[in-house]
């Protein structure tokens, strides 16, 4: 190599570690992570809106037409009353591209009535990137994007 290719060299890499200085910078670093909290609590309020706390009898209706089409039930948990906070019912369509993807203690679980559109992936991890964690429960073709669907103590309409 030449020496002014180098010297070329040598200063790319300078100006690549000057950017990279700036970009660790905290409070830039902190900006970012502010903006990004306010965008997050504008894209969840939009979701809401269009989302209604679901109640027990939505979720039978759902689980009954599932089990009728053929599917199975993989999981017993505690009475739907205790998981209430985390299960609503889609008023209006909902489009999670804007959404970023509700994880952990987050999570929600969503049932999509047959007049309402929510996108889903055949690919699990596109899947992941727009839904998050959270698991889509349709009422119009009873399928669902959980893997795992749950049969609560007081859903449980088998046993009676």
């Amino acid at each position: 190599m030449k020496l002014h290719e180098l010297q070329k060299v040598l200063e790319d890499a300078r100006k690549h570690h000057e950017e990279l200085k700036r970009q660790e910078d905290p409070k830039r670093i902190e900006e970012a992570r502010e903006k990004y909290r306010r965008e997050t609590l504008i894209k969840k309020k939009e979701l809401y809106s269009r989302l209604r706390p679901a109640k027990k009898e939505d979720y039978i209706g759902w689980l009954k037409g599932y089990i009728k089409k053929g599917g199975r039930v993989f999981a017993v948990d505690k009475k739907f009353s205790e998981w209430i906070v985390k299960w609503y019912v889609a008023t209006k369509n909902i489009d999670p591209t804007p959404i970023n993807p509700l994880n952990g203690d987050e999570f929600i679980d969503i049932i999509v009535p047959v007049n309402v559109n929510a996108p889903v992936s055949s690919d699990a991890f596109k899947q992941a990137q727009m839904w998050g964690v959270c698991d889509l429960f349709f009422m119009k073709n009873f399928t669902t994007t959980a893997s795992c669907p749950r049969i609560f103590e007081d859903t449980n309409f088998l046993s009676r």
